[in-house]
């Protein structure tokens, strides 16, 4: 690989660093080429890309972008990185299921929103619902006190009209 194609590289991991709502990174040593097809086939249909570059080009794309340098320090052996551009904790499940199938591969760590995930962290983050069904459940939270006041104000009501009837009743004997 000659100097114009590494920064050429170097400037496309800038990029995907940059762009995407989070970076993991996983170690690819001992994975087979089907293993590797497998989960970028998976990854691809939930929105999530696997790359696998040398370890020096990747430092310095990540020396670039201020919110994945935390990673830097888990850069070592045959790693991978997995961009998560658009659901975190989708991309986080697959590779979460890919580590139980697969003995080789490791989730080493992750970086979400300037934050450092360890890889117990990113497994935790693969057990969250999706987005709406988290927005369902606020959205339930938010409405389960009116349901109840509503409930409670139409239980009142036919008491009160009940007790209307019966008055009612006991003047007309």
């Amino acid at each position: 690989m000659n100097k114009q194609q590494k920064e050429v590289v170097v400037s496309s991991l800038k990029q995907n660093f940059s762009q995407n709502e989070a970076s993991f990174l996983v170690n690819v040593k001992g994975l087979t080429v089907s293993q590797s097809e497998s989960l970028r086939r998976k990854l691809r249909d939930k929105g999530g890309r696997l790359q696998v570059v040398k370890v020096r080009l990747m430092k310095r794309a990540m020396n670039l972008v201020e919110d994945v340098q935390i990673l830097e320090p888990y850069m070592k052996e045959q790693i991978g990185v997995v961009f998560a551009s658009e659901s975190a904790p989708a991309i986080a499940k697959i590779l979460s299921d890919f580590s139980k199938e697969v003995e080789s591969f490791k989730i080493v760590a992750g970086a979400m929103e300037a934050s450092l995930l360890t890889a117990h962290e990113v497994r935790s983050l693969a057990t969250l619902p999706s987005r709406p069904v988290l927005l369902g459940q606020v959205v339930q939270a938010m409405q389960s006190p009116l349901v109840g006041l509503v409930f409670i104000t139409n239980q009142m009501m036919a008491q009160v009209v009940t007790i209307i009837e019966q008055v009612e009743k006991k003047k007309t004997e």
